[in-house]
């Protein structure tokens, strides 16, 4: 019998025992490696922290589950928790790819979700053929450019990209294909299509850093969630801010995300928008 496929991940744990897990969704072309430094920030405060990787994501045992698909990442992230969170369910925290994957695991597995924050998935990929193909090739394109582009684009947004993942990704950078942009573009298309914001009834905090996330599209979002009957929906920008702010400011991030799972202000660099 074929064993089924599991996802490689890594488990931190707090310096006292906590009965609370926080499930960390790492962005598209990427992987755990970027969130390392913000587990251990939050581990430090006394969560559990799982960090996967995504299917056909990583240099271990993920990077080997293709094609890429949003039904195998949910039910194998489900997996994750049943068999590894504390009180088997978690906090959510999903960042771009992996915050739709996020508000997929919660309306399809609603007992295994306590809240929910997102970080720049507010964007409707409700994209026609042709727009999904050229973002495909453009996509992969920008992954191939030289590093020195990527260099200038992290210093012009102050962004410093975690040595784990440099070494993480050096190791699979073979396996940002074109075929992999189109399937995560292609699931992201689906999703825009789908019902799952409908079925979402946890608390939600939808992030968009203004510099490039659609902050109209995170309105929408948040729109829709509280006409398909969740109760607790909080949209708020960070003015300015990169996408990858995760990587501009760790400390921002984690204390960010502790607040909202605790239920206190966020930050006072997070303005409220929807």
């Amino acid at each position: 019998m074929e064993t089924p496929p599991t996802l490689k991940f890594f488990s931190l744990d707090p310096p006292f025992p906590m009965d609370e897990t926080i499930l960390i969704i790492h962005g598209a072309f990427s992987s755990h490696a970027a969130f390392l430094h913000i587990g251990r920030l939050l581990a430090a405060k006394g969560y559990h922290v799982l960090l996967p990787d995504l299917p056909a994501h990583g240099s271990g045992t993920s990077g080997t589950i293709q094609p890429f698909r949003f039904s195998t990442s949910v039910s194998l992230l489900a997996d994750l928790i049943n068999q590894h969170a504390h009180n088997g369910k978690a906090y959510i925290v999903g960042f771009s790819l992996g915050g739709y994957l996020a508000l997929n695991l919660a309306a399809d597995h609603p007992d295994l979700v306590t809240r929910l924050y997102c970080s720049g998935a507010g964007r409707d990929w409700n994209w026609s053929p042709a727009k999904a193909h050229l973002a495909s090739v453009v996509m992969c394109g920008m992954s191939k450019a030289p590093s020195f582009l990527g260099t200038w684009f992290n210093n012009k947004h102050k962004i410093v990209e975690p040595s784990e993942l440099i070494e993480d990704g050096a190791l699979w950078k073979d396996g940002r294909t074109l075929g992999l942009h189109h399937d995560v573009i292609g699931e992201l298309v689906e999703f825009s299509s789908g019902d799952v914001l409908d079925r979402i009834k946890c608390p939600v905090l939808m992030v968009s850093a203004s510099a490039h996330d659609p902050v109209d599209g995170q309105k929408v979002t948040c729109e829709r969630l509280r006409n398909g009957g969740c109760e607790e929906v909080k949209g708020v920008e960070l003015k300015g801010w990169p996408h990858a702010w995760n990587g501009r400011d760790p400390e921002l991030f984690a204390n960010s995300v502790i607040a909202w799972l605790v239920g206190k202000s966020l930050p006072k660099e997070f303005v409220d928008n929807c």
